[in-house]
């Protein structure tokens, strides 16, 4: 959750300065303001400048947030199928061995 929440700050800084083309000063106070709000943790100055994706202004991180998204959503699945022992189940297991038989796509439903 830590990581999830840490590579969250991280993306939405980096998405941040490209839409808005912020200023390094602005990037770093961007990232400052999204870690504690995200993790509770106060950056000191500069630090944006020391992350290797927000130094980069990468939005690589954003693929933690998007995975996290479709794992819980799945997991929801999961436990919808399945129950509280929902990793038992066979028609969890099918619809595991559906994805993995389906390759690395994995689309959110129209609605």
């Amino acid at each position: 959750l830590l990581t999830a929440a840490w590579q969250s700050a991280a993306a939405l800084t980096a998405l941040e300065a490209w839409v808005e083309d912020l200023s390094w000063v602005a990037v770093e106070a961007r990232l400052a303001h999204w870690a504690q709000t995200f993790t509770g943790v106060a950056l000191p100055a500069g630090f944006a400048r020391l992350h290797p994706y927000v130094n980069a202004l990468s939005i690589y991180p954003a693929g933690y947030v998007l995975a996290e998204a479709r794992v819980t959503r799945w997991l929801r699945r999961l436990r919808a199928l399945g129950g509280e022992r929902w990793w038992l189940s066979p028609a969890v297991q099918a619809d595991v061995r559906a994805r993995i038989r389906k390759g690395g796509q994995v689309r959110f439903p129209e609605e």
